[in-house]
């Protein structure tokens, strides 16, 4: 599902994804991670890491249906 929404964003004209995440959701780290997502701690929330991802740089497998 967070393929066909890259794809769905990407396919929109956005540049850039963004979310906050729970520190202690290390399942939903890892896939942001492993989706090439940017991890960076959130400065105005503790036990929060923000996720980025900026189009530009998702590969062209990411399609929508």
């Amino acid at each position: 599902m967070m393929k066909h929404m890259i794809a769905c964003a990407k396919d929109k004209g956005l540049k850039t994804v963004h979310g906050q995440v729970l520190a202690e959701n290390s399942t939903m780290l890892l896939m942001c991670s492993e989706l090439g997502f940017h991890t960076s701690d959130d400065t105005g929330e503790h036990g929060v890491k923000v996720v980025t991802l900026p189009l530009d740089e998702v590969a062209l497998h990411f399609t929508s249906p």
